[in-house]
């Protein structure tokens, strides 16, 4: 992960970090239909979606932990 890509997610809001969880979700389940469809499928972009899942939710992760804290 590119290190402008990690401060940018650290400078998303919490609700955009949720949006983008939700749509990052539908993408991957519309990503494993078209492979079980037969459809040409990248081989990478299920691993990427997967990957993007994890790191938004860690950050919403972190900030919970960092508000529960204070």
């Amino acid at each position: 992960m590119a290190k402008a890509e990690k401060t940018n997610l650290k400078a998303m809001s919490t609700d955009e970090l949720q949006d983008a969880v939700a749509s990052e979700r539908v993408q991957l389940r519309r990503i494993k239909f078209n492979a079980a469809t037969g459809e040409t499928v990248d081989a990478y972009s299920t691993r990427n979606s997967r990957k993007t899942i994890a790191r938004l939710l860690t950050e919403l992760r972190t900030r919970e932990i960092a508000a529960a804290k204070n």
